[in-house]
């Protein structure tokens, strides 16, 4: 079922909580428009690739509203690395992070995963 939900603070509380029961939402970006699930929901990950016909060695960027976000699901962030962020977050830089341990987040066995903090008050809320 789609649903649309208005960008309102009730709206946007909808779309989290249907985030957390490993729903499926469309929302904007500084960018594009996304599909997006929570991070480490393989169920829900496996029903983007899905409907996008992506294939699976194709990996998806994780959003962050935060570096410390990524850090905390498990991705090493150094000093460069925070001084690209300080720079350039939140907009549309993608930064590559290493894993640095096996969190519960890490959407594949893949040793990288792409980043972004978008500048967008949609999707840092979400």
């Amino acid at each position: 079922m789609i649903e649309r939900l208005p960008a309102t603070p009730e709206g946007l509380a909808a779309a989290a909580a249907l985030l957390d029961s490993g729903g499926l939402t469309a929302f904007p970006t500084d960018t594009v428009y996304g599909i997006g699930c929570r991070a480490g929901n393989a169920e829900a990950l496996a029903r983007i690739f899905a409907a996008k016909r992506r294939p699976a060695e194709k990996q998806v960027p994780i959003l962050a509203s935060s570096l410390e976000q990524a850090a905390a699901l498990g991705y090493r962030v150094d000093d460069r690395v925070r001084r690209l962020a300080a720079r350039w977050w939140p907009g549309p830089l993608t930064i590559v992070l290493r894993v640095e341990h096996g969190g519960d987040a890490t959407p594949s066995m893949a040793v990288t995963q792409a980043f972004r903090v978008p500048d967008h008050r949609v999707a840092l809320s979400l």
